[in-house]
C-alpha cells in the first residue's frame, strides 16, 4: 500500500505509527518488522509502534496479527536517519477457515454459508440427470449481500461461479418426492481482492440487487464437474422473512407417570393432634 510520510527532525531511524482495524479501532499485539532487517517491534495497548529501519531509497515494513491480512508498507527516497511518521495501516480480520461467508463491508461480522458436496441425482419429473444437495442454505433479508471467499491456501483463486437455485424433486436410493437444490442459471460477477496483492480473502460483486430466493457460489461441481480442486458449494437464500424455528416437543410422558396421574391424590390429614393430658408431677 502507498502510504503518505511525514518527516519529522530527529536524529534516528525510527517509523513509528499506528495499526488500526477495518472498523478503525486500533489494535494491539501487532509484529511489525522492517524487511531484510532484524529490526522488528509490537503495537502496544493502543495500536502504536516505533521501529527502527536502515535509510535507503526504498524499504518495506509487513504487519502481522494472527486472524487478519497482513499489512504492507513501502517507503521511499528516506536516505538520512530521521524520524518517520507513517500514515494508519488497516488489517482486515479473516473467518476462522476457509469457505464462502456473508459479512459487511467493514468486515465486522462473518456468516458461514451453507456448504455441502453436490451429488447426482435422478430428477423425479423426466428422470434426467441433475446435480445438487439437500440442506437447506442459509437466510438473510440483504437484497444484495456483500459475499466473501477466503481462500485460506485452499480455496482456487481461479472460476467461483454465482449460480441461482431451484428446489426440484429427486430419487434418493428408494425414495422419491426428495427435494433438492440444483443450478438455475448463472449470474455474473466481479471478484475483487479485499488484501490487494495477497489474495486471500476476495469480495464476489455481482451487477445489483438479487431476487428474493437462493443463490450458491460453486467452483463447477453444480454443472456436474467432478474433477475441480475445491467439491463444495456454498449456498444463502434472500428472503422477506427468515423461516421461523421449530420449537422442540415435550418429551412423551412415560407409561408410570400417567398411570400416577390417574390415582386419586391422598390428602394428609392437617389437623392439630390431640394434647396428652397433663400427667401430676
Amino acid at each position: 500500500m502507498a502510504t503518505a510520510l511525514l518527516l519529522a527532525g530527529c536524529d534516528s531511524a525510527v517509523i513509528q505509527g499506528v495499526v488500526l482495524d477495518a472498523r478503525g479501532e486500533t489494535l494491539p499485539g501487532v509484529s511489525v518488522h522492517t524487511v531484510g532487517t532484524p529490526y522488528e517491534a509490537l503495537t502496544n495497548g493502543r495500536g502504536e509502534y516505533r521501529v527502527r529501519f536502515v535509510p535507503q531509497e526504498e524499504f518495506h515494513v509487513q504487519f502481522f496479527k494472527t486472524g487478519y491480512t497482513t499489512g504492507d508498507l513501502r517507503i521511499q527516497s528516506v536516505t538520512e536517519a530521521r524520524s518517520v511518521r507513517a500514515n494508519p495501516i488497516s488489517l482486515i480480520s479473516l473467518p476462522e477457515s476457509s469457505g464462502v461467508y456473508l459479512s459487511d463491508n467493514r468486515f465486522s461480522h462473518y456468516e458461514r454459508t451453507t456448504f455441502d458436496t453436490p451429488k447426482q441425482y435422478e430428477r423425479q419429473s423426466d428422470e434426467s440427470i441433475v446435480y445438487g444437495f439437500l440442506r437447506a442454505p442459509v437466510e438473510t433479508k440483504d437484497l444484495r449481500p456483500f459475499i466473501v471467499i477466503y481462500r485460506g491456501f485452499t480455496i482456487p483463486r481461479c472460476c467461483p461461479k454465482l449460480n441461482a437455485l431451484e428446489e426440484t424433486e429427486v430419487k434418493v436410493g428408494a425414495k422419491e418426492n426428495v427435494k433438492a437444490w440444483i443450478r438455475a442459471g448463472e449470474i455474473p460477477i466481479e471478484i475483487n481482492e479485499v488484501d490487494v496483492g495477497q489474495g486471500q480473502l476476495l469480495s464476489v460483486l455481482p451487477a445489483g440487487e438479487l431476487p428474493y430466493g437462493a443463490y450458491a457460489i460453486h467452483w463447477g461441481m453444480l454443472d456436474g464437474d467432478m474433477s475441480v480442486d475445491e467439491s463444495r458449494a456454498f449456498a444463502f437464500k434472500i428472503v422477506e422473512e427468515f423461516t421461523p424455528t421449530e420449537a422442540p416437543e415435550e418429551p412423551a410422558a412415560t407409561d408410570a407417570a400417567k398411570e400416577a396421574d390417574k390415582k386419586p391424590v391422598e390428602v394428609e390429614d392437617t389437623e392439630a393432634p390431640a394434647q396428652a393430658p397433663d400427667q401430676e408431677l
